[in-house]
């Protein structure tokens, strides 16, 4: 099995699994999860990603 396939398979298993706890995975989620999967994003950098993106979804007064 190609490793494309393989890093899609194991989104869709993780993906799976924290919409049956109740929650939403949204599609710019996926693609940063993919991309630390890939090697193109480090730990570090998908955690100041993730960040950014939770900041812009917070109510703002």
């Amino acid at each position: 099995m190609e490793k494309a396939m393989l890093q899609k398979r194991a989104m869709d298993n993780a993906k799976a699994s924290v919409e049956m706890e109740g929650f939403k995975i949204t599609n710019i989620m996926e693609e940063l999860c993919l991309r630390v999967l890939r090697g193109e994003l480090s730990k570090d950098k998908y955690l100041a990603e993730y960040r950014k993106l939770r900041a812009s979804y917070a109510v703002q007064p």
